[in-house]
C-alpha cells in the first residue's frame, strides 16, 4: 500500500473531503449490516415471498412479495459494489437500487 496522502482538514475543502471520506466509509459499513440483519430475519432460503415476512413488519415494507423485491435489490447492488473481482454497470446497479427504493 503506498503512504498515506496527507491533506488539510481544517480548511473548507478539507472538511468536505473528510466528510465524504467519513460517509462513504460509514455507508459501506451500513450497507453490509442492513443486507445482514435482511438475512437473518428471512425465514427459509428466500426464494418464496412468504420468506420475507418479519423484514415486512419490521421495515415497514406493504407486502411479503415488496420486502423481497426490496432484498434482491439490495442484494443485487451489494454483489456488484461490495467485491474486488472486474464487474460492469455498478453506477447503474446503485441507481437503480436509489430509484426503486427512494419512494
Amino acid at each position: 500500500m503506498s503512504a498515506f496522502i496527507y491533506f488539510n482538514e481544517s480548511s473548507t475543502y478539507g472538511r468536505m473531503l473528510r466528510s465524504l471520506i467519513r460517509n462513504m466509509e460509514a455507508s459501506d459499513d451500513l450497507f453490509a449490516d442492513v443486507r445482514d440483519v435482511m438475512i437473518q430475519m428471512r425465514e427459509g432460503d428466500g426464494s418464496q415471498d412468504t420468506h420475507y415476512a418479519e423484514v415486512r413488519t419490521r421495515f415497514g415494507f406493504e407486502t411479503d412479495a415488496k420486502a423481497r423485491a426490496a432484498f434482491d435489490e439490495l442484494d443485487s447492488a451489494y454483489s456488484k459494489t461490495s467485491g474486488n473481482g472486474a464487474v460492469s454497470n455498478v453506477r447503474a446497479a446503485r441507481d437503480q437500487f436509489f430509484a426503486k427504493l427512494r419512494g
